[in-house]
């Protein structure tokens, strides 16, 4: 990890280097977080929904229903799927 200087213009804006961005494959439009930690600002790329994984998503949506298998839940899925596509 190589650290290196770079300024920040009166809007705010930085430039992460071309090297970096080509390394990262950030290209126009790729949202990036900015971190502040206890040990300084960290700016990373956000994770793409497809990236997160299943443990990550685990009780993010309250749910207080009877339980259903994954079979059961792939069925109602492909169900919705069809009456949308019939719309």
């Amino acid at each position: 990890m190589t650290a290196r200087q770079i300024r920040m213009s009166s809007k705010g804006q930085i430039v992460v280097p071309r090297d970096v961005r080509e390394k990262r494959g950030w290209r126009d439009g790729t949202v990036l977080e900015v971190v502040d930690t206890p040990r300084g600002v960290v700016i990373r790329g956000a994770l793409a929904p497809a990236e997160l994984s299943i443990d990550a998503l685990v009780g993010c949506i309250p749910y207080r229903g009877p339980r259903h298998t994954v079979a059961e839940m792939e069925r109602a899925v492909l169900a919705a799927a069809r009456r949308r596509g019939r719309r």
